[in-house]
């Protein structure tokens, strides 16, 4: 996911790598991975490099394939994003290739299950219209109680569990949709 901001860079192909956190979270090489920018999905990409480093041992090099003219701009530009980053903070630094760009970006709920109805209402109206699983059915009171797909997956645990209410949520939209009670 990256800000608005990065879309030019991204599209044009001077942003080649993104440097996060060292988490958990951070793909492997090969993997491939949806391209969010500015609340939309551009685009497919493919992981080719997962490197990991302190802070400190960021170059110039770095700096201008993230889009940035030098290392002082990159570092400024972590530091807003993760403020409490140190010089031995340990980063990833992802470098892709694009597979995909779409011609026109598509909403998350488009990707996600093929809707263009919001999460929060497709639970609603599933709840309201399908016939569910106990499981099915504690999932979309939750994504309806929290108001979106990620505060119901901290609820659940994790981000992470983004997958599993994701897969809930394609599995009703095909019903409603079915149904005609969607998009």
């Amino acid at each position: 996911m990256f800000d608005k901001k990065y879309m030019d860079a991204l599209l044009t192909g001077r942003k080649r790598i993104t440097i996060r956190v060292a988490r958990s979270s951070v793909p492997r090489p090969g993997s491939l991975v949806y391209v969010h920018c500015g609340g939309k999905v551009i685009g497919l990409a493919k992981v080719t490099s997962v490197i990991f480093k302190p802070v400190s041992a960021l170059g110039d090099e770095e700096a201008r394939e993230e889009g940035f003219d030098t290392r002082e701009e990159l570092i400024n530009a972590l530091r807003k994003h993760y403020p409490s980053l140190g010089s031995n903070s340990l980063v990833a630094v992802i470098r892709f290739k694009w597979i995909k760009t779409f011609e026109r970006p598509l909403t998350p709920e488009e990707l996600s299950w093929g809707v263009k109805t919001d999460p929060v209402e497709v639970a609603r109206k599933a709840l309201k219209h399908c016939k569910l699983t106990d499981n099915e059915r504690a999932i979309l009171e939750l994504i309806v109680r929290e108001g979106s797909i990620r505060k119901a997956a901290l609820k659940l645990g994790g981000l992470h569990k983004r997958v599993r209410i994701r897969r809930v949520l394609r599995n009703v939209a095909k019903r409603l949709k079915e149904a005609g009670l969607i998009e």
